[in-house]
């Protein structure tokens, strides 16, 4: 039997959330493999008011390290316990929380709704949101100063500003609903976030008088690393990209969703000016309702009734592209050069790599139209089926 003898703190940090503490341990295991005695220092269990951990010597456990055992027969251990914030939503109700960055997700009726989560979120980073079935309507209106500086976003008023690194859960798509009210947009993303397990409706982002400005995204605008699974998003309007709207250097994943009966300018569905992978998902009966703008030199609006892709390309694996409309082309995809050219996103050829996939019955004003690329590809990986040929 094995009992620890000896145990060194050598140093400890402790912070408000987490707990590092770095020790060193003697026991009396002798090994007796071999022809003589050797005394080995390993850790067995170790066990601190906020934080556990197990470990075998030279090995780690549930993302623990631990280093390796010494020629002088001692291991030194780093053993640090991060705790996870979660805020569990149990109110409906639009309230801003009362005292932000407290730790609390508490808005002035007493409850922790939605914004007041988001809120406190944003104090932290690797925070969790978690919200159950019900529907959850955005009531506050923008502050009526166009936005044109994210960092100064004020999450208490309009869309809801994910600004830290932040996770957030539903009750499933068909039971928690996220609607903007038709008073802005529903998310903006400006860090790191996967949202899973519910509905995103009711965004609006166009050029109101007096509201935020920018209109790209009308369910969700992505300007960071944005996992989206398990979710539906439907009935949101944008002047570009009217359910999803990423923006150069950003990074978009979909997985195991529906986007559908969005609509737009430009990009009826979702609109890509970076990366991304479009993974088991349907985006079906998406608009894209107004021609060229003469006005604006070179701009392509009319275009991307599903997908429309302006950076370097992306990937659609197992998904359905159907029943989309746009009344220039593209009806289904359209894909063309990236516009904002920077060391991220050179002007180039772009792409769009199509696998497993179906690309059918997308329109534009005249007659078929499931992919458009200009000065750019489209490959076919194999496994495609599109109904006018244009997808290869």
């Amino acid at each position: 039997m094995t009992s620890v003898v000896a145990l060194a703190i050598l140093n400890e940090q402790v912070t408000e959330r987490s707990l590092s503490i770095c020790v060193r341990i003697w026991t009396d295991f002798v090994s007796r493999t071999g022809p003589t005695k050797e005394d080995t220092m390993f850790l067995r269990r170790l066990t601190l008011t906020v934080a556990a951990a197990v470990a075998v010597a030279g090995t780690s456990v549930a993302g623990i390290p631990v280093a390796s055992a010494t020629d002088s027969g001692e291991q030194q251990a780093a053993v640090t316990e991060t705790r996870t914030i979660r805020y569990q939503v149990n109110s409906v109700t639009d309230a801003p929380d009362s005292a932000p960055g407290d730790g609390r997700c508490r808005a002035d009726n007493g409850g922790c709704t939605l914004r007041a989560a988001v809120m406190e979120a944003n104090a932290t980073s690797g925070s969790t949101i978690v919200i159950p079935a019900g529907r959850y309507t955005l009531s506050i209106p923008p502050r009526g100063v166009p936005f044109t500086d994210y960092t100064l976003a004020d999450a208490a008023h309009g869309n809801l500003k994910v600004m830290a690194p932040t996770t957030i859960v539903g009750a499933g798509l068909d039971s928690t609903v996220i609607d903007g009210g038709r008073i802005d947009r529903v998310f903006t993303v400006r860090r790191p976030a996967t949202i899973s397990g519910l509905t995103v409706t009711g965004g609006v982002a166009t050029p109101l008088a007096g509201a935020e400005s920018y209109s790209a995204g009308g369910g969700v605008l992505n300007t960071s690393e944005l996992t989206m699974e398990r979710v539906r998003v439907t009935g949101n309007t944008a002047g570009f990209g009217g359910g999803v709207f990423n923006t150069p250097t950003s990074s978009f994943i979909l997985r195991d969703s529906l986007v559908d009966l969005n609509e737009a300018g430009e990009a009826g569905g979702i609109r890509f000016d970076s990366d991304g992978l479009v993974e088991r998902a349907t985006i079906t009966r998406n608009r894209v309702v107004n021609p060229h703008d003469p006005t604006r030199p070179g701009e392509l609006a009319g275009l991307g009734g599903g997908i429309d892709v302006r950076g370097p390309g992306i990937t659609v694996v197992g998904s359905r592209v159907t029943d989309n409309y746009a009344e220039d082309g593209g009806g289904g995809i359209n894909i063309t050069l990236a516009y904002v050219p920077g060391p991220e996103v050179p002007v180039g050829p772009g792409r769009v790599e199509l696998q497993d996939s179906v690309v059918t019955g997308n329109t534009r004003a005249g007659g078929p139209s499931d992919c458009r690329a200009v000065l750019a590809r489209i490959v076919d990986l194999g496994g495609n089926t599109d109904s006018d040929g244009s997808c290869t």
